[in-house]
């Protein structure tokens, strides 16, 4: 009977080693809060006040230099607004009666001209040349028609300064040498005001002339080209190989399409394989070509490759620049 009782209320050697384990761990807890109740937390406390205070400190003089950099920022916006205003005040024309041909460049300047455009009106008076009426003024390139338009009522020639001038002489051209401080300079013609490729007919060099096209894009054309047989329309280019919309409308003023260099096939003449060469056309179109000429004998015409089973319109349209019929002897 006892020995029944000590083993329904004894324990086993592995539960007997994780209540030791339990109670060790029950100790270890019970001392590490005993330790932590005399420890003191001041100087962390301390510590963590100090850099709270020095944040706010922080913050504070942070949010001080916004507010002066914002009223520095106002107080340089309105004087350059009020700088500004007052320039445009100054620059505002002054209309007055004036001689066009006395004018001095501040005299311009009150009328509305740059200081620089004033030069030239005044350089020119100065290696005498005259103007004899108002509608002279619109010989200089400086003056534009808006600027005449405001001042030809302010114009007062003083004829009696060129008594010994006719009223034909008024007319008359002045020295070349004069024209040229009024007038506007001949335009520059660049390369490319005179570039005007022929397509078919290029090679690589001449296609290099041709803005926004390198070698690599050259040598694109070039193959592509060849395998077509020539360019018929210049929409074809953007089949080539790394062509897109931008690039072509870049250097499509600069050449032209001469379809007279298309090299065409012979419709009744050429091979299979050489026919399934061209870009446009795919196996079982060759097939169904060579098929019909088998079953209808020879083409007559370019036209009747319109009533293969397999040829659609578009690709007719497409492939008949390309095609021809040669004329027995």
């Amino acid at each position: 009977m006892l020995k029944k009782i000590r083993s329904y209320f004894g324990f086993t050697r592995k539960e007997q080693r994780g209540l030791i384990v339990l109670f060790v761990l029950i100790i270890l807890v019970w001392s590490l809060r005993i330790a932590m109740s005399f420890y003191d937390f001041s100087d962390a406390q301390k510590m963590d006040f100090a850099k709270l205070e020095e944040a706010k400190t922080w913050q504070k003089n942070y949010e001080q230099l916004v507010k002066q950099d914002s009223l520095r920022m106002h107080k340089e916006k309105a004087e350059y607004l009020g700088s500004k205003e007052k320039k445009a005040e100054r620059a505002k024309p002054i209309l007055f009666a004036f001689d066009p041909n006395t004018a001095g460049t501040a005299d311009w300047q009150k009328l509305g001209l740059s200081k620089k455009q004033a030069a030239v009106l005044v350089k020119y008076t100065n290696k005498g040349g005259r103007f004899y009426k108002a509608e002279d003024l619109k010989k200089v390139y400086v003056i534009s028609d808006d600027f005449y338009a405001s001042i030809k009522d302010s114009v007062r020639i003083d004829l009696t300064l060129f008594a010994q001038k006719t009223e034909a002489q008024a007319d008359k051209k002045v020295d070349s040498s004069l024209l040229a401080d009024i007038t506007p300079p001949k335009k520059f013609i660049s390369f490319y005001d005179t570039l005007n490729v022929e397509l078919n007919s290029a090679d690589s060099v001449q296609l290099c002339m041709l803005p926004g096209i390198g070698s690599w894009y050259a040598h694109r054309i070039m193959e592509y080209k060849k395998k077509l047989g020539g360019f018929y329309q210049e929409d074809q280019l953007l089949e080539v190989y790394g062509m897109d919309t931008v690039r072509l409308n870049r250097f499509r003023p600069y050449f032209h399409i001469d379809t007279t260099f298309i090299q065409k096939i012979d419709l009744n003449e050429v091979e299979f394989k050489e026919l399934l060469r061209h870009p446009y056309m795919e196996y079982y179109i060759v097939k169904a070509i060579f098929q019909h000429k088998k079953e209808q004998g020879a083409f007559q015409s370019v036209a009747e490759l319109k009533d293969v089973r397999l040829i659609y319109g578009g690709l007719y349209e497409k492939m008949r620049p390309y095609l021809k019929i040669s004329e027995k002897d």
